[in-house]
C-alpha cells in the first residue's frame, strides 16, 4: 500500500493557513508594540504634566504663604521652613523639566514654563524699600500668584490638547 502525496492537498490545507498565520501574527504583534509604546509614552506625559501641576501648586502655596505672613506676620518658622523646603523641591524640578526641554511635554508648555521661570527670578522688595514706599512686598507675592494662575491655566489647556491628541492616536 503506498502512500502518494498529493502536494496540491498540502500547500491548500497546512502550508497556506500556516502562512497566513505568521503573517497575521506578526501585523497584529507589531501593531500592539505600537500600540502599547503610545500608552506608556502617554503614562509618562501625564506624570510629567500631574508633577508639574504639583510643583506649580507648592510655587504657589509659598507666595501664598509669604503674602499671609506679610499681611498678618502670623506664620510659624516650622510652617515657613516647610514651605520653602516644598517650594525648592518644585523649583527643582521645574528646573529639570525645562532641562528636558521637549522630549515628553509639548513645547508650549517649555515656552510657558521658561517666561515663568523668569518672571520668577525677580527679587522681592527689601524691607526698608517696603516701608518706605507702601507694601510693595505684598503687592509683589500678589503679582508672583498672578502669574503662577495664569501660566498654570494656560500649560492646563496645552497638557488637555496634547494628552487628547495623542489619545486619539491609538487608534
Amino acid at each position: 500500500m503506498s502512500v502518494i502525496f498529493d502536494t496540491n492537498l498540502i500547500i491548500n490545507s497546512v502550508v497556506i493557513p500556516l502562512l497566513v498565520a505568521v503573517i497575521i501574527a506578526l501585523i497584529t504583534s507589531i501593531f500592539a508594540i505600537r500600540r502599547f509604546r503610545r500608552e506608556q509614552f502617554w503614562s509618562l506625559k501625564v506624570k510629567t504634566y500631574d508633577t508639574i501641576f504639583d510643583a506649580l501648586f507648592d510655587i504657589d502655596e509659598f507666595f501664598r504663604i509669604q503674602l499671609k505672613d506679610v499681611a498678618q506676620n502670623d506664620i510659624t518658622e516650622d510652617e515657613m521652613d516647610d514651605v520653602i523646603d516644598n517650594y525648592n523641591e518644585a523649583s527643582y524640578y521645574l528646573g529639570r523639566v525645562l532641562f528636558k526641554g521637549e522630549f515628553i511635554v509639548h513645547k508650549d508648555v517649555i515656552h510657558e514654563l521658561t517666561d515663568l521661570n523668569i518672571a520668577l527670578q525677580i527679587k522681592e522688595p527689601g524691607f526698608w524699600k517696603s516701608l518706605l514706599l507702601g507694601n510693595k512686598r505684598y503687592n509683589f507675592y500678589k503679582e508672583q500668584r498672578r502669574l503662577i494662575r495664569l501660566s498654570t491655566d494656560k500649560i492646563r489647556i496645552i497638557a488637555k490638547s496634547d494628552l487628547k491628541s495623542l489619545i486619539f492616536s491609538f487608534f
